[in-house]
């Protein structure tokens, strides 16, 4: 675990942190049960369906950001969500089920967003806003909270991939990086002009990947050795510079 001393600026942010993301999650859930409401081929019960589901998101939701992934439980959501634990289930196989659903909603943001970039941006320029995006909606923080135990509180999209996981996760989560490489390489060669089947686009969405995925793990890994690591955001953006720039820099000039 990290130290205390490591841990140290990293104090716990305002609750207009988490209001800013529930706030977001109950708004997306409610825009989806209006979509629902008005939609004829849904009958009664699959609306209510999907309403009890989005309630169960944005309960497990609040307790993640609370108190963090690993210290809730299925209990203490289905308690939240004042339903019962054959209801949850009905739903989702467990809490790392329900925040699958949130990591693949955290990559629909991204993808989203990097769509919506302007076209002249270069890829390092995209990530570095796209960052800047997702922290204005929450997702992304420069400081991380602390529960009262001074245990960080992590983002759900790098919580679960440090949660105790089955195979099943671990690829799930596999896939789904996979999937947002595909995306974006595609995204890529179109900004960039290149024939469908060129190699090129592919490295660089493998580099937009990497570094948050190196960012991520490498924070918490500086942390657990008792360092004081800049943010994750700095990190990938860091990581990306030192991809579009050259990695030879880190063994002709360290410094």
């Amino acid at each position: 675990m990290p130290t205390n001393d490591s841990l140290q600026n990293y104090k716990a942010t305002s609750n207009s942190h988490y209001t800013l993301i529930i706030d977001t999650l109950h708004n997306s859930s409610t825009a989806a049960q209006t979509h629902n409401s008005e939609t004829p081929a849904l009958s009664r019960m699959a609306r209510k369906k999907a309403r009890t589901r989005a309630e169960i998101i944005r309960c497990a939701s609040e307790l993640f950001l609370a108190q963090g992934f690993e210290a809730t439980n299925v209990q203490d959501i289905t308690e939240l969500a004042d339903i019962s634990p054959a209801t949850f289930y009905l739903h989702f196989s467990s809490k790392a089920d329900v925040a699958l659903t949130q990591f693949h909603g955290w990559i629909e943001d991204v993808l989203s967003i990097a769509r919506e970039r302007p076209a002249g941006e270069t890829p390092d320029q995209m990530l570095v806003a796209t960052l800047e995006v997702l922290a204005s909606r929450g997702y992304v923080s420069s400081q991380l909270p602390q529960d009262d135990e001074g245990n960080l509180v992590l983002p759900i999209a790098m919580a679960v991939l440090f949660a105790d996981q089955s195979p099943e996760v671990a690829g799930r989560i596999y896939q789904a990086l996979v999937g947002a490489q595909r995306e974006l390489a595609a995204l890529f060669g179109d900004r960039l002009g290149l024939a469908p089947g060129s190699f090129e686009p592919w490295m660089i969405a493998s580099g937009f990947i990497a570094s948050w995925f190196t960012a991520v793990h490498g924070f918490m890994a500086l942390l657990e050795d008792g360092g004081s690591p800049p943010p994750p955001d700095d990190l990938a953006v860091r990581t990306i510079d030192l991809i579009t720039s050259g990695l030879g820099r880190l063994w002709s000039d360290p410094g």
